[in-house]
């Protein structure tokens, strides 16, 4: 994890990106969230780049007041208590008054030139290309700028809070050394035809940090009849469209709001898809490999797996974010549901070949019942999110929502047996949606929804313990193709005579 920081950092300085937005954690356990967190973010400040992570509020609220501004959570616990020194920026549209900045916020999205501003006050050499880029976009209603500036003068925002935030930020700045030698921006990200565009190539060998990152973090789930690894399948059929690439290209949808081809964490340049890679193992070995793409010809799909030594099926099950709907899902996930009919896909190969591998490319936990049981489905592979290195398989999507993958080749190391999986689940799979502690609520006369988080501590495989519910797949479950066994074992001693022990040895931590 800290070389995969180390890595992005590198790239980011190399596009001359003073911060990171980064990274995106989620998963059922705070303590592997935070420490994976720890990884990631020091491998990247270690290159000289700092990482944010942003409020996410949008139109969101803590206890009626806006996330962003709230005093109690910003300046009462995250600045107070957790004495926290750096600075605090909102998510896009995420800032809703001038006066937040009074209530804790440091800055606003698309205002992290707050730093080159300041930077001029100071007398630091700023960087024109940064600001011309990053000062230019706009949307609607400004809270900071003049805005902020008229605050002041009128007593409502303390100069003393401007000198707060201008140290909260420059103390970043300086912290990772950015105040000398940091390359200037060359890229526009908005214009491509934009002159300062000098197309720097920062990926250097780091297909090979994300090839064994997706060979690592595979999660195999099923292997009955040791059906994996592939030992010289003579025919291979390869079902689904995310064993392929995406019909408009990487970058073909809006901000990636699409499921179409290998479901990656974000557009690469160079994709390796799960067909080409199997399908240059398997003729190097003399193989056939046989392939359909449609997820919904399911007529294809069976004469495709009909008659092959292994029948290799790929579902998928994406998501987004509020502002982008993907297939009639506005933002998460509908359901818990593969996409495009996976269900229906799994059980017409599975009825047409009786060694059918299934992998999945999912955002998260997918509902397997309609078919994890059945007697032809022989192996199921968690590739989570790929990316690059797809075909190779690779995920950390437990860890971060921002990794550029190579998308081909991972997979194709776990089936053939040239990696052995060690990955495991960050999360609970559950038998059914009411397994889990949250439920989704279509619809709402609420322009914002209050939600209770009256669970507390217990999500995850804890609201799964406290409620004695058995998952299909517990947290932090995976299998590998090591077997172990255990014979004459003894155990001495007794429990007579002692004492409990007690005070801190008891802390976990």
């Amino acid at each position: 994890m800290a070389q995969h920081g180390a890595a992005m950092g590198i790239e980011f300085r190399g596009k001359g990106i003073n911060v990171a937005l980064a990274p995106m954690i989620f998963g059922g356990d705070p303590y592997l969230s935070g420490e994976a967190a720890f990884e990631v973010i020091t491998g990247i400040q270690s290159q000289g780049v700092q990482v944010l992570h942003s409020m996410a509020s949008f139109e969101d609220q803590i206890n009626g007041s806006y996330a962003c501004e709230n005093d109690k959570t910003l300046n009462g616990i995250l600045k107070s208590e957790f004495e926290f020194p750096g600075y605090v920026m909102s998510d896009w549209w995420g800032t809703h008054s001038t006066l937040s900045v009074n209530s804790g916020l440091d800055a606003r999205a698309f205002i992290l030139t707050f730093i080159h501003i300041f930077a001029d006050a100071t007398g630091i050499s700023t960087d024109d290309n940064a600001r011309r880029h990053f000062t230019g976009f706009r949307y609607g209603t400004t809270y900071f700028g003049q805005t902020l500036v008229n605050a002041v003068q009128s007593g409502s925002v303390p100069q003393t809070r401007i000198d707060d935030m201008a140290l909260r930020i420059l103390a970043a700045w300086y912290l990772v050394g950015q105040d000398s030698g940091f390359p200037t921006v060359n890229f526009d990200a908005w214009n491509i035809n934009d002159p300062v565009n000098t197309h720097v190539n920062v990926q250097a060998d780091h297909k090979t940090i994300i090839r064994n990152i997706g060979q690592a973090s595979t999660v195999l789930l099923k292997n009955a009849k040791n059906a994996l690894p592939l030992v010289s399948p003579k025919s291979i059929g390869i079902v689904g469209n995310g064993a392929g690439p995406s019909s408009r290209g990487p970058n073909g949808y809006t901000d990636r709001s699409g499921d179409d081809g290998v479901l990656a964490m974000v557009g690469a340049q160079d994709f390796s898809q799960p067909l080409d890679a199997i399908t240059a193992k398997a003729n190097a070995a003399g193989a056939t490999v046989s392939s359909s793409l449609s997820d919904t010809d399911l007529n294809a799909a069976a004469n495709v797996a009909s008659g092959k030594d292994v029948a290799l099926v790929f579902i998928t099950a994406d998501s987004g974010e509020g502002y982008l709907t993907v297939e009639g899902n506005a933002g998460d996930r509908n359901d818990l549901k593969a996409w495009h009919g996976g269900d229906a896909l799994v059980a017409k190969v599975a009825s047409a070949n009786s060694n059918t591998v299934i992998i999945v490319n999912s955002v998260g936990p997918i509902l397997m019942e309609a078919w994890i049981d059945h007697i032809n489905v022989t192996a199921v592979v968690w590739s989570g999110l790929p990316g690059q290195e797809a075909g190779v398989n690779s995920w950390l999507a437990f860890l971060i929502k921002y990794l550029i993958n190579l998308t081909g080749n991972s997979v194709t190391d776990i089936l053939y047996g040239l990696y052995n999986p060690s990955g495991r689940l960050p999360y609970t799979i559950g038998k059914t949606a009411s397994d889990y502690a949250a439920q989704v609520i279509y619809s709402s006369s609420s322009s914002i929804l209050p939600i209770p988080y009256d669970e507390g501590l217990f999500v995850d495989y804890r609201h799964f313990d406290k409620n004695s519910i058995t998952p299909r797949f517990e947290f932090g479950f995976g299998l590998s193709y090591t077997t172990f066994q255990y014979s004459s074992i003894n155990i001495s001693g007794s429990t007579i005579g002692g004492s409990a022990p007690t005070g801190s040895a008891l802390d976990p931590w």
